[in-house]
């Protein structure tokens, strides 16, 4: 792609350009320059790693934080902010040695907020609304270390996913029988079928 450069621009003058006029950006390595695409420089700040603790900390903040360490531009949708449920807004998470690309997806899995990368930083939108998909999430694991991390299904092979959900189910088992061992009796509006009175003797078929 042709540049207009003037006649006596420096190369930092030149090299500016780059960044404004293309899909390009550049940075210092060592002695050399390199010449990189946007987007490409986006990911590679995101293997950054943080160490952050939020004891109850409003989601605003932390992105805030967040946009200061990675030194990026942050973009969140409007009103995406407002669509955080409110049992979410306060986040309470320790990462410790975490990149800033799993520090993103933590946040996602808690509040429900997607994000992606664009030429210009971080792109952030709400997935709370009825018709988005919210990443599916695996669950909380705690590490030797005591941190709690929030796994999304995707980062899990399907080995290991079967094997939690049978390791899930055998706890399920225990507290089952622990309601038989204290006679448990669930109430009448509880043993009920949800919706009794309103659904269809009948489901309807869905196309596929």
């Amino acid at each position: 792609q042709p540049l207009a450069i003037a006649r006596n621009a420096t190369l930092m003058d030149a090299l500016e350009a780059l960044p404004r006029l293309t899909d390009a950006t550049w940075y210092a390595w060592g002695k050399s320059i390199v010449i990189t695409d946007k987007q490409d420089e986006i990911r590679r700040r995101l293997t950054k790693t943080i160490t952050v603790r939020y004891p109850g900390v409003d989601v605003a903040q932390v992105l805030i934080d967040l946009q200061h360490l990675s030194g990026m531009r942050f973009d969140i949708e409007p009103g995406a902010l407002q669509q955080v449920p409110s049992e979410s807004r306060r986040i309470r998470l320790i990462l410790e040695n975490v990149a800033l690309r799993d520090a993103l997806d933590n946040l996602s899995g808690v509040t429900g907020m997607g994000w992606m990368v664009r030429d210009d930083g971080i792109y952030l939108w709400s997935q709370n609304h009825p018709d988005a998909a919210r990443p599916p999430m695996l669950g909380w694991i705690q590490l030797d270390n005591g941190i709690s991390m929030l796994v999304p299904e995707t980062k899990v092979s399907p080995d290991m996913r079967e094997y939690l959900n049978l390791k899930m189910q055998h706890e399920l088992d225990k507290v089952r029988q622990m309601m038989k061992e204290e006679n448990f009796k669930p109430s009448q509006q509880m043993s009920q079928p949800l919706n009794s009175a309103t659904q269809p003797a009948t489901a309807p078929a869905h196309n596929l």
